[in-house]
């Protein structure tokens, strides 16, 4: 079960991307299709940090210019890493 802050924090995160959505309606195919890769690698982020512990290490694996979940591959790899 989960706890009235997480169902606050999965209504915002559900919000966002509806207003995404909404936002991507006009956009050509082409368009639409950048822009929802990048919805989804957003939305891979915010899924991934919070599984890890917030410090400015776990940052850095997503910020710097060489960090292993800068891009959309590293994220989706780290994604289906299954626990020891």
């Amino acid at each position: 079960m989960t706890s009235d802050m997480e169902e606050e924090e999965l209504d915002k995160l559900n919000e966002e991307l509806l207003e995404a959505l909404r936002h991507s309606a006009n956009e050509s195919d082409r368009g639409f299709v950048i822009f929802s890769a990048a919805q989804i690698d957003l939305s891979l982020r915010k899924i991934l940090e919070a599984f890890l512990v917030k410090n400015k290490l776990v940052e850095d694996l997503f910020d710097d210019a060489f960090a292993p979940l800068s891009s959309l591959s590293g994220k989706t790899k780290m994604a289906f890493v299954e626990p020891a």
